[in-house]
């Protein structure tokens, strides 16, 4: 009798370890599924997020490369501006000097 309690025990002690192994698997696999889930999003985030990136450097690029035009452009512009200046300075001065010579 007390042999046939402790098989029986054993037994219900074997189901329970089985049932118990059964349920830590099932727990380990959905966590592991989680975790490559979780994996995946991140990586489509990080490659998302490396795409971005990539068009905002190539949108500086192309907006220092207008600001370096734009520079130049506004260089080219004010030695003319300059030459002009001076331009008018000499003929003034010329004109002053003819008149002071015709007078």
């Amino acid at each position: 009798m007390v042999v046939d309690e402790i098989a029986t025990t054993a037994e219900d002690i074997d189901v329970r370890m089985g049932d118990l192994e059964d349920t830590i698997r099932a727990e380990m696999s959905h966590r592991l599924a989680q975790r490559d889930t979780i994996e995946r999003v991140l990586r489509e985030r990080v490659n998302h997020l490396e795409g971005d990136v990539n068009r905002l450097t190539a949108v500086l690029a192309a907006v220092h490369h207008s600001v370096d035009q734009e520079a130049a452009s506004r260089r080219v512009e004010e030695r003319r501006l300059r030459d002009m200046m001076r331009g008018i300075v000499m003929a003034y001065n010329t004109q002053e000097r003819v008149l002071a010579i015709l007078r």
